[in-house]
This record gives C-alpha cells, structure tokens and sequence, in this order.
C-alpha cells in the first residue's frame, strides 16, 4: 500500500510539472504574438504619420512654389530691365498674410559642382567654352580667375561605349596683350585660346604657352584634374565627335586647390529665391541673361 501510495504521489507530480511547462510555453507564445502584433500596429502608425505629414506638407509646398515663382518674376523684370540695384530693390514679401520669401539672392557663379551636356557631332569650334575669371570682382579682363583647380568626370548613362570627350584647357595672363607681328616684347601672337595648334606664342624673348593641356582624352568614367594658376584665366574647351550626347561633371575650387567654388556665368545672372510656407521651404533660382535693351 505504501508502495502504491508513492506510486500514485509521482504520478501526480509529473503530471502537475508537464501542466506547468505547458502553461509557461503557451505564456510564451502568447507574449510573442502580443509582441509581433504590437510591432506591426507600431510601424503602421509610423508609415500614416509620415504619410499624414507628407499630405500636410504637399499642401503648404503649392503656394510656397507659386510665392517663389512670382519673385523669379519681379527678379527677372528688375535685371532684364535695369530698375533697380541689389540694394534698392523692393521685391514683394508677402502673399496673403501665409508665404514670407526671403531676398532674392543675386550670384555670378554657379553650383561648384555643374553638370552639362556635350551635344554630338562636335569640333573645336563648336566646343562648350567655359571660362574661369574673378567673377566677383568684376574685372574679367584685368585679373586673375583666383581658381586653383578643376576637375571633369564622364557622367554614365549607358550608352557611351567607347566614345572620347576631347578636352582643351588654355591658360593665359590677361593683362599681357597680342601682337600678331612678335613684335612686341612679353605680347601674344593669337587671342588667347583661339587655335588649337598655337603652342608658341612669344616671339622673343621666350615661350608664352596659352595651353595646359590639348587634345585630352576622357574615356568613359574616367575622370581628369588640372591644377590651374590663380594669377591667370583659364578657359575650358569640351567638344564631342562621337554620334552620341556626352554628359560631364566639372567641380572646380578656389585657388587653394580645396574650397568648391562654382563656374562664372557667361553673360548671365542667377537668382536665388528662398520661400516658407508655414515651415515648408522651396528654392528656386531663375538664370537671366544680361541685356542692355
């Protein structure tokens, strides 16, 4: 009997231990898919909030672009038609008590990084001609470009295949003047930059090199440097003889070598309009070509 009793006493423990370990597991699994659940409820909230923002956002975007555009107009009246300065300018600020916009921001370079395609079918005579000056000073035919280097990459589009961008790049001291005779001491034979084939420019007493580099070569994303003397300007010459369009990055830096610095605009102002709508912010610069007319 006390046997049987023990018997009986185990029995009834295994079975109350394998209830419990059951009732732990099925805690745990309850846990889990109380979690899971919770998580995706979570990152659904997540998604509509930003959805919600963004829905809030496209509204105020419309009349901060329409603000912005109508300042690129006021912008472009006042440059086309010389009314007035960078300081006198009275540009409207205000849109129905909503859209502030900011002073319209006059530049003469762009972005220090400029994109830009080289149509097909090209010659040097009808290179894209991009030229470095102080465009700040004011005194392009006077003084050196104060740019230390430029650098110009293929942009890959996927259909360059073997094609070449044919790069010149001329250097010459603007102050210096030309004299076709040689005549002249310290005088340049040819404008500057003019010929391709014109290498030797001084006639005595030495050599007045207007090229850095002719006839480079840019294979397909490669990518070229040159370093360039602040004391001089420089004018760069791409041009693409191949049946396809070509498209390039130039980045160039100010005459340390370092600091990005934009391209001078050729005959050219660009504006740059900041405006909010409540926290919104939209930017749009209007490039206006100078005119006297």
């Amino acid at each position: 009997m006390i046997y049987r009793h023990h018997k009986i006493r185990n029995l009834i423990r295994q079975l109350a231990d394998e209830n419990s370990r059951q009732a732990g597991v099925t805690l745990l699994l309850a846990l889990l898919v109380l979690s899971a659940i919770l998580s995706i409820a979570f990152s659904i909230t997540t998604i509509l909030f930003i959805e919600v923002r963004s829905s809030n956002d496209l509204i105020k975007t419309e009349p901060a672009i329409y603000g912005a555009n109508a300042i690129g107009e006021e912008a472009i009246f006042n440059i086309k038609r010389h009314t007035c300065d960078a300081g006198n300018c009275a540009y409207t600020t205000q849109f129905n008590n909503k859209v502030i916009a900011s002073a319209p921001v006059k530049t003469s370079t762009t972005t220090p990084i400029f994109q830009d395609r080289i149509p097909a079918g090209g010659s040097f005579n009808t290179a894209n001609t991009y030229v470095f000056y102080n465009a700040i000073a004011g005194t392009s035919s006077t003084t050196g470009s104060s740019y230390g280097k430029v650098s110009i990459s293929y942009l890959d589009t996927g259909n360059l295949g073997g094609n070449n961008l044919i790069i010149y790049l001329c250097e010459f001291n603007p102050s210096l003047p030309v004299d076709p005779t040689g005549q002249t001491v310290f005088s340049y034979h040819s404008v500057a930059c003019s010929d391709p084939a014109d290498s030797s420019h001084l006639q005595a007493p030495g050599n007045l090199p207007y090229w850095i580099q002719t006839a480079y070569s840019l294979t397909p994303t490669a990518s070229v440097n040159f370093n360039l003397d602040p004391t001089k300007q420089q004018t760069l010459l791409l041009y693409n003889p191949n049946s396809v369009n070509i498209y390039v990055k130039i980045q160039t830096f100010d005459a340390d070598g370092v600091t990005p610095k934009g391209l001078p605009y050729v005959g050219q102002t660009a504006v740059d309009i900041n405006v909010s709508n409540a926290a919104v912010g939209r930017k749009v610069r209007v490039t206006v070509p100078n005119s006297s007319n």
